[in-house]
């Protein structure tokens, strides 16, 4: 097989270091939280290079460490940069308490995605003496140096260094990665071997240097060179590995042994979501637990990573994970029909079998292309061969791609077992006019029973000697069933459309759900004489707000939910309120809003002014850009309407466009889009006809006030950069 080697930046085929034997280190999980999809994809890109070994005849020795010795800083624990590290030490759990519940999440997520288990999972705990030992030697070669308890390796020392990455030009190296800041190294690019630990630390051991515990990428030189020796065939990694964590690993392990540690340093690329990297600091990282919620199986996500070549970056979305579903279904099914066909005996297929293999084996050996090789499978199922040897093929396939296509469903289902031995008793026995009664019952006993095996997401079929269940397929269901959007896209627009009704009313659910009711509540009672559509945007909550929105729709029938596959930023969840409002008028609400009276004639004939674009009840004012601020008495033009309650016509949007999709969060949106109004000549006014009450927008109260400031300011620089000399804009200047 050909691999392409990071270190070279070539392909490069595989020469074993032991012939017939194949040596494997993957950098394994940091358990102090659940594994996203993007570090999945990562394990994904060892197994499949560990199955094509093993079709291969190689025998196939697999390490992948476990780095349980709490690299999550204290310091940052008690800043509560990882809630759920502190909510677990406030309930009591130990740091080993809290690794070991991670490593047993790890490990089944990887049993669910059908991953092979590695030959060994060493754990960094288990290996800090042998730690110390080498860092010793470091120190004994004078490789690395010993500073404030803390020791640190010399990058000047190692000439190779920077050749993994290609920063061999290190002078803009950045320092302080993973908290390795110290104004007295000899280097800010000098790595840590140890690291003296903060009074409050739990996990500590003692050194020659103090206390302490190992520097992050001491562990894997380690354990990679005590279970493979010091040179050993694959590495593999996420991209992110690379540098500096490759780069320090290759570094210290050589300069131990003298030799080349890997032969080849195999990398997958980056999962996107929504175009970004897929990580818990974007708030996009999506688990097994998110699939399985949504009701999708586990294994269409290793599907879909089957579509993409691993140096290629994956951009990740429900809408295609449902499409892999799909096809994983229809794959299953046919495997399950191939199985049950009759056997085919004879030989004139043997060419076509073989060029079959070699197809496929072509595929697999170029730099495992399984893109190639997954389209390849499709052809097969579509070729000429007999069932019995189609069924043969993909089973010889499947044990590289890894899907269980041959898998057996609920084998021990007694109610499947009933069910199917009851259509068998029908399909045997012979009924006469006497017993049609005992024929009716027992096709109505196994009507109830398949319909149940139905829920769950299973048919039987009787088409064979011996009837069969198969998951449902999900093709046909799709339509009906899966009614989430992935982007605002996905909302087919209406805005170029004639309006329907007078009003569309839409806001936001994101949590909070007794808020929401609150609001639909007062909407439903003072407006139900008005011909309106209420939109409510599911931004993904974990009770899906369809549930409870079904009570009040006996009451309100135009009441429609647009569910998200994933969560929305602010922004793009209304574009899909404004993408499907129908209304001539649009009210955006948020949830903190409840009516105590009408306003509907109020809108009208605020919004019947032509110059009119936005109306609201809360406004803001700025006389620089800097500063906006609310003192607003009276209805009167305002340089902003707040996005508490915001109304305009919808015709407008053909001219101004939706709302900018880069706020995410709330914050100064509505004074982005107030702008982007008032830049066509349109007045934003407040009407104080327009009596509404404003709870308490806990939100924004309940985020940290960091996190707050931070996203506010973000947002901030988005409308400065855009209108941040369009003085021009503000109410005062067109006053003067």
């Amino acid at each position: 097989m050909y691999l392409y080697d990071t270190y070279t930046r070539k392909l490069k085929l595989i020469d074993p270091v032991k012939k017939g034997h194949i040596g494997i280190y993957t950098c394994g999980p940091t358990v102090y939280r659940d594994l996203h999809l993007g570090n999945l994809r990562s394990f994904l890109l060892a197994d499949w290079i560990k199955r094509v070994y093993h079709y291969q005849g190689a025998k196939v020795t697999h390490v992948k460490n476990v780095t349980d010795v709490g690299h999550m800083r204290q310091e940052l624990l008690e800043l509560g940069e990882d809630r759920v590290v502190m909510a677990a030490l406030k309930a009591g759990k130990t740091a080993k308490e809290i690794a070991d519940h991670y490593t047993r999440q790890f490990l089944d997520a990887e049993s669910k995605l059908n991953i092979i288990p590695a030959t060994v999972f060493p754990k960094a705990t288990d290996h800090v003496e042998e730690m110390i030992i080498h860092i010793q030697t470091l120190l004994d070669n004078d490789l690395a140096y010993e500073l404030n308890g803390n020791v640190y390796f010399r990058v000047n020392r190692f000439p190779n260094y920077g050749l993994l990455s290609g920063n061999r030009d290190q002078t803009f190296l950045m320092p302080g990665l993973r908290g390795e800041v110290d104004s007295e190294k000899e280097d800010i690019r000098d790595f840590s071997l140890w690291r003296a630990a903060e009074v409050s630390r739990e996990l500590q051991w003692d050194s020659p240097w103090g206390k302490g515990f190992p520097g992050w990428h001491i562990e894997c030189s380690t354990m990679s060179m005590k279970y493979l020796g010091s040179s050993f065939d694959i590495h593999t990694g996420g991209v992110d590995n690379i540098f500096p964590h490759h780069e320090a690993e290759i570094a210290q392990s050589e300069s131990l042994t003298q030799t080349r540690l890997a032969n080849c340093w195999v990398h997958g690329a980056h999962l996107l979501e929504n175009g970004m990297k897929m990580a818990k600091s974007a708030g996009n990282a999506y688990t097994l637990a998110d699939l399985e919620l949504r009701g999708l199986g586990t294994l269409s996500f290793r599907y879909l990573c089957l579509t993409v070549r691993y140096k290629n970056r994956l951009n990740f979305k429900f809408s295609s994970l449902c499409s892999a579903q799909i096809a994983y279904t229809r794959l299953k099914n046919m495997t399950v029909f191939w199985k049950n066909g009759s056997v085919h005996k004879g030989d004139e297929f043997k060419d076509a079998l073989q060029e079959w293999r070699s197809r496929f084996n072509l595929a697999i050996n170029d730099n495992l292309n399984l893109p190639d090789a997954l389209k390849i499978v499709w052809e097969m199922s579509k070729s000429e061969l007999p069932s019995s040897l189609k069924y043969k093929l993909i089973c010889e396939f499947d044990s590289i791609l890894g899907l269980d296509l041959d898998e057996t469903f609920f084998p021990d289902s007694n109610l499947l077992r009933d069910s199917i031995s009851e259509r068998d008793l029908l399909r045997k026995s012979t009924f006469t006019e006497k017993n049609d009664v005992k024929k009716q019952q027992l096709y109505a006993k196994m009507d109830s029973q398949r319909s149940v095996l139905f829920e769950k997401g299973l048919v039987v079929r009787d088409q064979f000697p011996n009837s069969i269940v198969i998951p449902r397929n999900y093709e046909f269901e799709t339509a009906k069933t899966w009614n989430m959007v992935s982007s605002s896209s996905d909302v087919i627009s209406q805005i170029k459309n004639k309006s329907q009704v007078d009003f569309t009313i839409g806001f936001i659910v994101q949590g909070y759900d007794e808020d929401a009711k609150r609001c639909l509540t007062s909407i439903l009672e003072y407006w139900s004489t008005e011909k309106v559509e209420i939109l409510i945007f599911d931004n993904f909550n974990k009770q899906p707000v369809r549930d409870w929105v079904n009570s009040f729709n006996q009451k309100f029938l135009q009441i429609k939910v647009i569910r998200s596959d994933h969560i929305f930023g602010t922004a793009e969840a209304y574009n899909c309120i404004l993408n499907a409002s129908v209304g001539e008028y649009v009210v955006l609400l948020d949830t903190s809003i409840e009516f105590f009276e009408k306003c509907s004639s109020t809108i009208k004939n605020a919004l019947n002014q032509e110059s009119v674009g936005i109306v609201g009840p809360f406004g803001l004012l700025s006389s620089d850009l800097k500063h906006f601020h609310t003192e607003i008495t009276n209805s009167q033009d305002v340089d902003a309407v707040e996005l508490y309650f915001m109304a305009f016509r919808r015709s407008i949007l053909n001219k101004i466009g939706l709302i900018r999709q880069c706020f995410n969060f709330y914050r100064n949106l509505d004074i982005d889009f107030s702008f982007q109004c008032r830049n066509y000549g349109y007045r934003t006014i407040v009407d104080d006809c327009i009596q509404v009450k404003r709870h308490k927008h806990r939100i924004w109260y309940d985020m940290k006030e960091d996190e707050r400031e931070k996203l506010s300011r973000n947002n901030y620089r988005y409308f400065l950069k855009r209108w941040g000399t369009r003085n021009d804009l503000l109410t005062s200047t067109k006053q003067k």
